[in-house]
């Protein structure tokens, strides 16, 4: 997103390439370093994959919305609790 490219266009990218062998591959590795970090909080052990789309949602949407306007310092701070208030949920 710093060198300009908009957030949709690299979602499009990776679905585009999704068949090939490393694209797939980083996908499975972040998602598995994610499922990780969000065990380590979840508190009932068979919400862990529930917990972990919930939070890759919310940040893919937040992702996708400040590529869509301009992020400010209010988006931040809004972000950051909200990023508080799902984590609370787990």
């Amino acid at each position: 997103m710093k060198k300009g490219m908009p957030f949709t266009d690299m979602v499009w990218g990776i679905s585009h390439y999704n068949n090939e062998a490393s694209v797939t591959e980083a996908v499975i590795q972040l998602r598995q370093l994610t499922q990780r970090l969000i065990a380590t909080v979840s508190q009932d052990e068979t919400q862990v994959a529930a917990n972990t789309a919930l939070f890759l949602e919310f940040v893919i949407g937040h992702l996708a919305l400040i590529t869509a306007r301009r992020e400010s310092k209010l988006d931040q701070t809004i972000f950051n609790q909200n990023i508080d208030r799902i984590i609370n949920q787990f």
